[in-house]
């Protein structure tokens, strides 16, 4: 009867990480079933993946589903380890599913993990990137035998998820990738590194390419949640190595990788922060103040949590006078170079590691060592207004604290 409570749940709620979309999801959910039933090992993964996903929604009995997880991954494996069969058309797909679950078993894993300790995050990520990427040395040379398998019509419709975008996704996913590329050329790699790398950026591309940006609607709605969770197949194995020796270059592609991810917050596997443990349940006066670019953080995690923005909030010294100026005036030189203006590039590092300001920190020194930002891709209208704002009040020498509330608000 627990295997049956699993199942169940995985077919009506755990399916949702596969898409956005409830019939796509529906559609894979049919695949995976009909496969597993012939594939013991895969059936395993499937019932580990959906105690972890219970440990994660019935706190009260979370250990207990944590460690069911972890006794059915243990026989998943070895099921797998035992399979002799050679790798034939059949027995393809239920070793290309198992690969799949395994390695977002381990996402889910590694998420958690990092509420206990965060400095450890990335190396618990990088072993997420080992395991979904162990999917192609599963598949080999195996991938063309997939499209007449029964998930033929899912991988054609990520594929069209790409070539039917409309022309402004393309062109953003392109920015993004020459973005990368530029600082590939001038990194201190070998050449055939550096190809590696190109190569990571270019499957990057296709999944920033497929999706709207933050606030736009959907495209036919369609989703490419499927392509954000193929970017580890397709990695090259240089890449999680790169990231476990720290390689600046590396760590702001998977940056970039992470903005996708962010996106799905939604998602469980990425969804991890228990908020309610340090924001008040009631009474709360509507007032926040944070530090610098926390503040773009917490705005986010309040109105996910309450529904609505702080009614007055500010941005307590996000304004200094020094280097951080200088940086956007050589950058633009239409800038005053004494504007006293916060850098706006680490609104985009903390959307992309919330929770984490020590890895933040540390991303925000590789990039100013290398002179190199991110894309600042949804704080182009938070940077009208402070710079407009900067400009109007502060050129009249007034404090932050004595703004007029209407202009704290925005902040």
């Amino acid at each position: 009867m627990r295997h049956m409570e699993l199942l169940n749940h995985f077919i009506f709620d755990t399916a949702s990480i596969f898409d956005d979309s409830i019939s796509i999801s529906h559609e894979t959910v049919t695949a995976i079933m009909s496969t597993a039933l012939s594939a013991p090992y895969l059936m395993h993964q499937v019932l580990a993946l959906s105690a972890l996903h219970l440990s994660h929604m019935r706190t009260i009995n979370a250990i207990s589903y944590r460690n069911e997880a972890v006794n059915l991954q243990t026989q998943a494996l070895s099921l797998f380890n035992d399979y002799k069969a050679p790798i034939t058309a059949e027995s393809q797909l239920p070793m290309f599913m198992f690969a799949s679950l395994l390695g977002l078993h381990a996402l889910g894993e590694a998420t958690a993990a990092s509420e206990i300790h965060a400095d450890g995050f990335l190396d618990n990520f990088v072993t997420y990137l080992n395991l979904h990427r162990g999917v192609h040395a599963v598949m080999g040379n195996s991938w063309e035998s997939l499209r007449s398998s029964e998930i033929s019509p899912i991988l054609t419709r990520a594929m069209h998820s790409v070539n039917a975008a409309p022309p402004q996704w393309q062109e953003r996913g392109q920015q993004v990738a020459d973005h990368l590329n530029r600082l590939l050329e001038g990194a201190d790699m070998s050449t055939e590194t550096i190809i590696a790398c190109q190569s990571v950026v270019d499957h990057l591309r296709l999944s920033f390419q497929s999706e709207p940006s933050p606030g736009e609607a959907p495209f036919e709605k369609r989703s490419s949640t499927q392509l954000v969770w193929a970017w580890p197949v397709l990695l090259p194995a240089i890449f999680p190595k790169l990231l476990m020796r720290r390689q600046p270059e590396a760590l702001i592609i998977l940056c970039h990788y992470a903005i996708l991810l962010h996106r799905r917050r939604h998602i469980w596997l990425n969804d991890t922060l228990n908020v309610e443990t340090w924001l008040p349940m009631k009474n709360w006066n509507r007032r926040l103040q944070a530090l610098n670019d926390q503040c773009v953080m917490a705005k986010d995690l309040i109105q996910s949590f309450y529904g609505e923005l702080p009614k007055y909030s500010y941005w307590s010294g996000c304004y200094f006078r020094g280097m951080a100026s200088k940086r956007l005036h050589d950058a633009i030189p239409a800038f005053p170079q004494d504007l006293p203006i916060a850098p706006m590039h680490t609104i985009s590092l903390t959307r992309l590691t919330p929770g984490e300001t020590s890895t933040c920190q540390s991303i925000l020194h590789v990039c100013q060592e290398l002179g190199f930002f991110l894309l600042d891709l949804q704080g182009d209208e938070v940077g009208e207004i402070v710079i407009d704002e900067v400009d109007r009040l502060f050129r009249a020498g007034e404090d932050i604290m004595n703004l007029p509330e209407e202009v704290k608000e925005k902040f």
